[in-house]
């Protein structure tokens, strides 16, 4: 009886470690981690500014989209800034709305065409992003 056990705790083992090295193998292939792949947002994140070295991207327009605020734990429009090229938008907080009227004036219709990077930035210990002018029409 106790070599029926053994013999199938060997056997759930391997298919774990065949399911675990399929995984890892697909995430590989795929170009993307497990959390990209599970846990990807329309929007631009720490996270994916990490992975792709600060982009360098040409606004396209903004508009205000329904977000989910994890405080008030409640949905909320806020404004989002959109790229040339498709992918993800950008979510605009207080702060990157001033920084926004700042670099390129009052009027969010003359936004459209300016090129921008978004960068990390560190601020009392945290991650944030800050959005850096490079010019355009």
């Amino acid at each position: 009886m106790n070599s029926i056990f053994t013999i199938e705790r060997v056997l759930l083992h391997a298919i774990s470690v065949i399911l675990t090295s399929m995984i890892l193998l697909y995430a590989q292939n795929s170009k993307k981690t497990l959390t990209q792949q599970y846990y990807s947002s329309p929007y631009y994140s720490v996270g994916d500014i990490l992975d792709s070295k600060e982009p360098t991207l040409t606004i396209k327009s903004i508009t205000s989209e329904e977000i989910y605020n994890r405080t008030t734990g409640r949905m909320e429009d806020k404004p989002v800034l959109w790229f040339k090229g498709g992918g993800k938008g950008f979510v605009l907080s207080k702060d990157h709305c001033e920084q926004l009227e700042q670099l390129f004036g009052l009027d969010p219709r003359s936004y459209k065409g300016k090129r921008v990077q978004l960068k990390l930035q560190h601020v009392r210990g945290m991650s944030t992003i800050s959005i850096h002018d490079l010019g355009g029409p």
